[in-house]
């Protein structure tokens, strides 16, 4: 062993040029390794944490109901005492809010807009007193201000607005259906605008006063999801069976979902993409590989007949 060793340190010593070259490609190499990989990582881990900060959150509560007839947004299958179910999460330290989502036309007038038009929009009506415990809509605010209690108002995704041309102190009118089946139209102002990291939010977002929505909709106190902070740690789904128990108690028939369940396409893409980047980062060895056997196959066809061969 230890004369492999020394003849292999002589080997090195006798071709320093052609030593330094291959150290120089495996150590780049191994560097574009770590620095794609790390960027794959880290632009992953962004990815997720956005999508728990502005859509998701780290799990929500749902009616049993809900989660079939998800992609219908039904009003029906609703939480109807969700500050009760929050009451009862807080006493236990996890941190909670309650959410309204609907769909509606958005109708854009002649006045404001410089022409008439009507577009479909997903409203997410949020409890403007603890949505920001849950989320993190404050600091993204970018112009206006933060939607208060009781009024009729909404905020919108900055690239939403920029297609719209909307601008704060505009107005736009909200065709629904109610909880019930009845068609009701509400006349609401632009009061914020908001950018977040989270694009697919950017792009869509409307929200609104979740007691203005339920005075329109009739929802008599009721929520259609309880969004909750969970601590960002592995132990996180851990917390879901307490929180389970804990909501088993009200006899509203509720599930708990975890953010993975409720994001399950965004995590197949996911998925996808890393078998992507993983190719990548296999190339980044067959170049590194390709120098070293280079360099190898140069010093044995030199040193065939030194060797006997």
């Amino acid at each position: 062993m230890k004369f492999i060793v020394e003849l292999a340190l002589k080997n090195l010593a006798r071709y320093k040029r052609r030593t330094i070259i291959t150290a120089i490609a495996i150590a780049v190499g191994l560097m574009m390794y770590i620095i794609v990989d790390s960027m794959l990582i880290g632009a992953e881990y962004e990815s997720m944490r956005n999508l728990r900060w502005y859509e998701t959150s780290s799990a929500r509560i749902l009616d049993s109901g809900y989660w079939e007839n998800r992609m219908q947004l039904p009003l029906d299958k609703n939480i109807a005492q969700p500050y009760r179910i929050i009451e009862a999460l807080r006493d236990e330290g996890i941190i909670a809010t309650p959410r309204t989502t609907f769909s509606a036309d958005m109708i854009l007038s002649s006045e404001d807009f410089g022409e008439e038009g009507n577009l479909p929009v997903l409203i997410t009506a949020i409890d403007t007193k603890t949505d920001n415990d849950v989320f993190r809509f404050t600091d993204t605010l970018i112009e206006g201000r933060f939607l208060q209690p009781g009024e009729d108002a909404v905020v919108l995704g900055s690239w939403f607005a920029e297609d719209l041309g909307a601008k704060v102190g505009y107005w736009v009118t909200l065709v629904t259906r109610g909880n019930g089946g009845f068609y009701e139209a509400m006349d609401l102002q632009v009061v914020g605008i908001v950018n977040c990291p989270n694009p697919n939010v950017n792009r869509t977002l409307v929200m609104m006063p979740i007691d203005t929505a339920g005075d329109y909709l009739a929802m008599e106190g009721a929520a259609t999801e309880i969004n909750i902070l969970l601590p960002d740690s592995k132990d996180a789904n851990g917390y879901l069976g307490k929180i389970q128990s804990i909501i088993d108690r009200s006899d509203d028939n509720l599930v708990v979902y975890s953010w993975e369940a409720l994001a399950k396409d965004y995590l197949a893409i996911a998925e996808a993409k890393r078998g992507g980047t993983g190719m990548i980062l296999f190339l980044v060895f067959i170049i590194a590989a390709v120098g070293i056997s280079n360099t190898m196959l140069m010093a044995i066809y030199e040193r065939i007949r030194e060797l006997g061969m």
